[in-house]
């Protein structure tokens, strides 16, 4: 059940949970800014210098919750492999598609047929995989300002559908996290956000 919007606000715990510090407000005191922080694992997530849009922020994660239901992949697969396989399931680029690029366009010039071959080389990449993971689990969605610097999360469960684990990177999956919480922990803190 959603809670009422107040300024400061924390769901879930340290272990999984978000919070956020509304600062300031625009003119028509429709948008809210201030401090929103992920934790996860008892560490909070994205970096306090920033400011974000509460309302995108909370918007987005609560759009999650409306299709987090039954959709959730089950797996007991490590969890770089379910990262990879998510990011690639959604046709993201991963640090290897990124690194192939990198490199390509350091010895090429952007505009040579090369890169577009390099490109082609790995969109074909890409899609294989689409063929092999009929899901990649669910994306908690990020508003930009948050995607933007890299993070992306994810819900799976275990095999055995008692747990529930998020799987977490900044940096395209060179260093990927996890948390494993007890079953509908995800949907529970998700569905406590207050609607705005």
């Amino acid at each position: 059940m959603s809670s009422t919007y107040k300024k400061q606000g924390f769901c879930g715990s340290k272990k999984f949970g978000f919070y956020w510090n509304e600062t300031e407000r625009s003119e028509d005191n429709f948008w809210l800014y201030g401090e929103f922080n992920i934790f996860a694992n008892n560490a909070k997530l994205l970096d306090d210098e920033f400011t974000y849009n509460i309302n995108e922020a909370l918007y987005f994660l609560k759009r999650t919750s409306s299709y987090i239901k039954d959709n959730i992949s089950n797996s007991d697969d490590s969890k770089e492999n379910l990262y990879m396989a998510a990011c690639r399931y959604r046709k993201y680029w991963t640090y290897i598609e990124q690194d192939k690029y990198e490199e390509v366009c350091e010895h090429f010039d952007f505009d040579s047929p090369k890169v577009d071959e390099i490109l082609e080389q790995i969109n074909k990449e890409l899609n294989k995989y689409e063929a092999l993971y009929y899901s990649g689990g669910i994306e908690l969605d990020l508003y930009s300002e948050i995607s933007d610097q890299g993070w992306r999360i994810f819900l799976f469960r275990d095999q055995n559908k008692t747990k529930d684990r998020v799987i977490y990177s900044n940096n395209n999956g060179k260093n990927v996290f996890e948390v494993q919480l007890e079953l509908g922990t995800v949907a529970r803190v998700l569905s406590e956000l207050p609607n705005l």
